[in-house]
């Protein structure tokens, strides 16, 4: 009777030992889908928060040098121009931004309709000598646009640089998951053989004699 208590008792043990280790595994795998989960969302953002909306800024920054370079050309600037150039405003308002990148985008909206407002009194006035004074009040505007958009290109690398970090941080720890999955899968192994082995050689002593 004692025997078969001790046998029950060693068995609870072990079956307790597998179950503990089987959550512990269940746990871990758990992690390690939260970790690629994490690493996608970190790469997509990359992708679309931050390398796609560098390309807007790029784009929106190559219209207004053009404009600049050819600031005695304003009353030939056609409105398709702006147009395009509030398409590539409202693309890269799409994409996830900072309170901060939202304040200095609200800046550039605003500096832009200025521009177009001086761009306009150019194109209908009369006058050389105000037109003059127009352009080069125009001028100093597109330099102000251009600060604006410097403003978001470094926001833009600073978040990419967070992103990035973020990203190793979540590949180094799921490297340690990995590595733990692994030790619980052959600590499991290891504690099925001994589990098999123990039962072996309990069945060998108990086995009647054929004397």
């Amino acid at each position: 009777m004692m025997k078969w208590k001790e046998m029950f008792n060693q068995k609870y043990k072990a079956g307790f030992a597998l179950l503990v280790l089987l959550l512990m595994m269940v746990l871990v795998i758990f992690a390690h889908k939260n970790n690629l989960s994490k690493l996608q969302h970190s790469l997509s953002s990359i992708y679309s928060d931050r390398l796609v909306a560098g390309n807007y800024l790029y784009k929106l920054s190559h219209e207004i040098y053009k404009k600049k370079l050819h600031l005695d050309e304003v009353g030939n600037i056609y409105s398709e121009q702006n147009d395009s150039i509030q398409k590539i405003i409202h693309q890269y308002d799409q994409t996830l931004l900072t309170a901060e990148e939202s304040s200095l985008l609200a800046s550039l909206k605003s500096d832009l309709k200025f521009s177009n407002r001086l761009e306009n009194q150019i194109r209908n006035s009369s006058s050389i000598q105000i037109k003059d004074s127009l352009e080069s009040e125009l001028g100093n505007q597109y330099d102000i646009i251009l600060h604006d958009l410097d403003g978001l290109t470094s926001i833009q690398l600073s978040e990419g640089q967070k992103l990035t970090a973020e990203s190793n941080r979540i590949v180094a720890s799921d490297n340690i998951t990995s590595r733990l999955e692994m030790a619980l899968l052959i600590i499991f192994g290891v504690l099925i053989m001994l589990i098999f082995s123990v039962l072996k050689s309990r069945r060998v002593r108990t086995a009647p004699s054929l004397n």
